[in-house]
Formats: structure tokens, sequence, C-alpha cells
């Protein structure tokens, strides 16, 4: 059995990126920091990719010319296609899907997600049974990590109000009419200098934190002392 993670991204420099984080760190930090978050997941990706059986990493790519830009080469592309998020998570859950038997999301707004908190995410999926989905909540009321192993029309995806405190919740309400959800760990994606603060709080001698994780977070707190 086959899994994909596609990896959500924006092209730093073709694509406004941390627009909300930029108006209290200025945008050449924000910039900064997302581009070391892009350097992180791929970390994560990649021990993840170690840990886990047959599991494909993805850069899934907001903009079509930037498919063969030399900063997506670690992984395999796919391009998000046109439309709004939902539009965008529906096509890449549909191309995906046809060559995987699961199929899973993630964003590059959390490098600080534990590896093992995906590795549970991915080892709920393919445990099975088939009609289930795996969903890791953040604390905003949006997911950090979504899987699932059924085909899902786009007109759910399209159906759901994103970037809201109930997303997570609408969307897995619609979800149960076609399978039953389990739950990951919670975390936080990185958005606004209150989300920054939240690494005050992050011990930094975690074992279960990689080495980038580390260098970012620490970097990153000087922006909220």
């Amino acid at each position: 059995m086959r899994t994909a993670l596609a990896i959500f991204v924006k092209t730093p420099g073709i694509s406004p990126v941390k627009t909300r984080l930029a108006a209290s760190i200025g945008k050449k930090n924000a910039e900064e920091f997302y581009k070391n978050s892009l350097v992180v997941t791929a970390e994560i990706a990649r021990d993840l990719q170690k840990k886990t059986s047959n599991l494909e990493i993805f850069w899934a790519i907001a903009e079509e010319e930037s498919l063969n830009n030399e900063i997506w080469q670690d992984f395999r592309k796919v391009y998000q296609g046109s439309g709004d998020l939902g539009d965008r998570l529906g096509n890449v859950y549909k191309e995906l899907k046809n060559e995987f038997d699961f199929v899973c999301f993630m964003g590059a707004d959390s490098p600080h997600v534990l590896v093992k908190n995906l590795e549970s995410g991915i080892n709920k999926l393919q445990q099975g049974p088939k009609d289930k989905f795996v969903v890791g909540n953040t604390e905003d009321g949006g997911f950090y990590f979504f899987g699932g192993s059924l085909k899902i029309k786009k007109e759910l995806w399209k159906s759901i109000k994103y970037s809201t405190n109930t997303t997570s919740s609408e969307l897995c309400e619609k979800l149960t009419e076609f399978g039953f959800v389990e739950f990951i760990s919670k975390s936080f994606d990185i958005d606004e200098l209150t989300d920054l603060k939240k690494y005050k709080d992050i011990d930094l001698k975690s074992e279960e934190l990689l080495i980038g994780q580390k260098s970012l977070i620490k970097w990153a707190s000087s922006f909220s002392e």
C-alpha cells in the first residue's frame, strides 16, 4: 500500500508569504522565516520517509511557473491548480489518489511539528479500515495534517470555510458521512507574532526535535522578546 504526503507551499519571491507575520516582524524577516521553514519541513519529511514504509513526498506548489524552480528539487512536484483553497486541495487530492492508496497533506507553517506525530497519523491511516480519515488539528481551529484513503469530491473541499475557528470541525463533520475520523496530537501554525511567542515554551533540549527545528525555533524566538 502506497502513501503520498503533499506539502502545500508557495514560492518566495513569486507569491506573498507570511503576510500577517510580516505586519509584526517585517516583510524581510517573515520571508526569511518562511524560507527557513521550507528547509526544516524538508528535513522533517526526509526523516519521516525513513521511518515510514512506501511513503512518497511531494511539494504541492501554488504557482505553475515555479514547478521547475530549483528550490523545489528535494521531492516530486505537483501543481495545486487554480482557484481558492478548496479547489486546490481537491485538485491535489484527486491527482494523487489516482496513483496512491493513501493521500496526506501538510503545510510549511508548522516547522516545529514533531515527526512522531506525523508518523502516528500515517500509521493510523495505513492500519485501516479503508473508510478512515486522520486529522491533526491546530489550536486556532484549522488543521496541520490530513490523511484519507477514500476518494473525496471537490465539492466537499469547496464547501468548507477556511481560515476560521471552525474549519477543521466543519471538515470532520462532513467526512463522517463517508467514514470515521481519527485524530493525532494538536499543534499550531505560525501565522502571527502571538504564535511565535509559543516557541518560548518549547524545550530545545528535547530529543524529539530535529537539529534544524531547534535552530529555527531558537532564531525565531528572538522576534518575540
